[in-house]
């Protein structure tokens, strides 16, 4: 494997300081990926199956990089965790200091990340694909139609890597809002909030979106107390932004408050009021703008000046894209920064291509694994591997609400796939729900669940399962059998015929089928419905 055999090279030449002119890496690669995330390393394994000669290049940040391979939102999930697993008000009447109880926490996270970055280097040591620990721009396309990237190391030095073809997955950074000082310290965004070192007693977060409402819920469970900032109106629409049923929105949003979150609608942080001291010891201040025409039930209009351990901005994400040069090669870039491509992923003829958040929405870890595989596919002439032909493009995933399914690592989680009620409605389609609460099942009893349904959306002609919404425990793993429902067409009646082991959550969908079958057969309507004698 002439891949592998380069690895030790090419980790010397990244510890190497003091090199007057850039170095060349012999060769020409058949394909260089840019980025080591689950995208990157996708590809460049898929790549290296197929017997090309593959390299990845990844920015290690400052600092050790520790992660490689997992997905951005890996540290939530981890902290999500290790807040599941640590009693801070226990720990605290035990005796033991903030800074003890966030140092075991801190240090579980780090061993998931870490269990995370030697899988993944096995992984690619087994496939025979080197890995530079630097900073890619592409330099030009050359003559002979292959690319020159120039590879930035940690000393300084520059590092020149020849590709026949070259794949972006940089992924996506935190979007940075005017007016906010992040420090990394103590005010924080999506990315930063991994460098935390202390357990924090109060907390303010803005945003409504999947990242905003795991922090909130994450630190809410650590013991902190917890504002969460929401610029829209009302929960139900921040649901159904990330095309979760706006229906679910009292539910959820009554499961944050008996967290002990506090919700504040229509209200944001004025633009440069922050006040941030020195010390950890003192607070950080900030103001609140309020619109009282529009909430005015939530707060007294004008400002109003809060203060809190942490702040966390968590309002969105950018393409990862600024500083890889696209345009010397000719590839173009939209006003967030997310690369254009054709429906192969192509960005440039032949040459480059693009996977994962770097081409906008969904911006997710299992959605771009998939644009890996179908770039690799297109760029190889591999026709038959798996979504080979298919349109990975952001907007054709984001309009298709049968193309992945997502989990929302709260706590309970939420989770969903298929059409929504509204736009089952919006396709004109006549629909019925089935819903099963948590607390209806044994299993629920036996956790002793005091939240979460289930519902299924039912097409009323025929029976046929089109979406399954979940939130409660274990949500993130259900979605997976509610998915296989709707993929492979299945009716209400083969759910409710089902044999699942008993006393588990799947009970749930035997639960939600039958309040379906009910409903159908008082609607009596459909041929399958009455040829079993429903109506």
């Amino acid at each position: 494997m002439a891949g592998f055999s380069l690895l030790p090279f090419v980790l010397l030449l990244a510890s190497a300081a003091g090199l007057a002119s850039p170095r060349v890496l012999p060769g020409v690669f058949d394909l260089a990926v840019l980025g080591a995330g689950p995208t990157g390393i996708t590809a460049a394994v898929k790549a290296a199956q197929l017997g090309h000669r593959a390299i990845v290049i990844d920015d290690p940040g400052s600092g050790a990089k520790l992660q490689v391979g997992g997905p951005s939102g890996l540290f939530s999930k981890a902290l999500r965790d290790v807040s599941k697993r640590l009693n801070v008000q226990t720990l605290r009447s035990m005796g033991l200091r903030d800074s003890a109880i966030w140092s075991q926490a801190s240090d579980l996270c780090r061993d998931i990340a870490l269990v995370e970055t030697q899988n993944t280097v096995r992984r690619l040591q087994r496939a025979g694909v080197p890995r530079i620990q630097g900073c890619a721009a592409f330099e030009e396309l050359q003559p002979d139609g292959t690319v020159l990237l120039r590879c930035t190391m940690r000393d300084g030095s520059a590092l020149m890597v020849n590709a026949k073809r070259a794949l972006v997955a940089t992924g996506s950074k935190a979007w940075a809002a005017p007016g906010v000082p992040l420090d990394g310290r103590r005010i924080f965004d999506s990315d930063s909030i991994k460098r935390l070192t202390y357990l924090p007693t109060s907390v303010v977060i803005t945003g409504s979106g999947i990242i905003a409402i795991e922090f909130a819920k994450i630190f809410a469970t650590l013991g902190a107390k917890v504002l969460l900032l929401v610029r829209g109106s009302s929960l139900d629409s921040a649901l159904e932004k990330f095309g979760f049923d706006a229906a679910f929105g009292p539910e959820v949003q009554e499961a944050l408050l008996a967290s002990g979150i506090k919700l504040r609608f229509d209200t944001e942080v004025v633009p440069g009021s922050f006040v941030v001291p020195g010390s950890l010891s003192a607070p950080v201040r900030m103001r609140l703008r309020t619109k009282p025409d529009l909430c005015s039930a939530c707060a007294p209009p004008g400002d109003e000046e809060v203060c809190c351990d942490l702040y966390m901005l968590a309002a969105g994400r950018d393409p990862n894209s600024a500083s890889l040069n696209l345009g010397a090669v000719g590839a173009t870039l939209d006003a967030r920064g997310a690369l254009a491509v054709d429906r192969q992923l192509c960005a440039v003829d032949g040459v480059v291509w693009g996977a994962g958040d770097v081409l906008g929405p969904p911006s997710l870890a299992s959605t771009g694994i998939q644009q890996a595989t179908a770039a690799i596919a297109a760029m190889f002439g591999t026709a038959d591997m798996e979504g080979a032909g298919l349109d990975y493009r952001p907007a054709a995933l984001v309009g298709n609400p049968y193309r992945y399914p997502v989990g929302i690592w709260t706590t309970p989680e939420i989770s969903y796939f298929g059409q929504s009620p509204k736009q089952a409605a919006r396709s004109g389609v006549d629909i019925v729900e089935g819903i099963a609460r948590y607390t209806a099942t044994l299993r629920g009893h036996v956790n002793r669940c005091t939240t979460g349904t289930l519902k299924l959306v039912v097409e009323s002609r025929g029976g046929a399962v089109i979406g399954v919404f979940i939130f409660g425990d274990e949500a993130c793993e259900l979605i997976h059998y509610g998915m296989e429902i709707v993929n492979s067409g299945r009716t209400v009646f083969d759910v409710r015929d089902t044999c699942f082991a008993a006393v588990t959550y799947h009970e749930l969908f035997t639960v939600a089928a039958d309040d379906a079958i009910r409903k159908l057969g008082e609607q009596g309507s459909g041929a399958k419905i009455v040829a079993r004698g429903l109506c």
